[in-house]
């Protein structure tokens, strides 16, 4: 199951220890299963240091509201993102994104590459749910309750179920 974050969390990844590594998001920034919900800041250009070559390179690069990295945007990505929200790239502000890994073939390995889904998120107020979740009385209704939910739902509320699970089980 898909778990949609507004921020990346540490993962424990060796790409973490090196701040060079962390300039950008990378397929490292996110655990298997998630998706980062953003909201596109604006589209910029970064100069970074390309090893290959010895020498710095313009990368196109999407800018996010809150505390997540910036995103370099290829082609695919790029694509994506305008069949979205138009062509018209400084009309992106403001919109949102769901960013994703997908495992990749290239320069002779398989890497875990960052894509945006070809959807729009959606505005859901998830009130309600936390209701119902937080007015379970017992862990086989906490269960039911949340097996009940929308799936696209039960991503935004995980949280809040956990909760419930803990305080269920403390209480027994």
């Amino acid at each position: 199951m898909t778990k949609i974050i507004y921020e990346p969390t540490p993962t424990g990844h060796w790409k973490e220890l090196f701040a060079s590594k962390n300039k950008l998001l990378g397929g490292h920034n996110l655990h298997p299963g998630e998706e980062i919900c953003a909201i596109i800041q604006a589209v910029g250009v970064e100069e970074v240091f390309e090893k290959e070559t010895n020498s710095n390179k313009q990368l196109v690069v999407l800018k996010f509201e809150g505390n997540i990295p910036p995103m370099a945007l290829n082609i695919t990505n790029s694509e994506t993102v305008a069949m979205l929200h138009g062509n018209t790239y400084n009309e992106w502000k403001g919109k949102k994104v769901l960013i994703h890994t997908a495992k990749v073939k290239a320069f002779g390995k398989t890497h875990d590459a960052l894509r945006i889904r070809p959807k729009v998120p959606r505005e859901d107020d998830l009130t309600p749910y936390i209701e119902q979740l937080t007015s379970c009385q017992t862990m086989q209704e906490l269960q039911s309750t949340y097996l009940g939910l929308p799936k696209h739902i039960q991503g935004g509320v995980s949280q809040t179920k956990d909760q419930m699970k803990e305080k269920l089980s403390c209480a027994s």
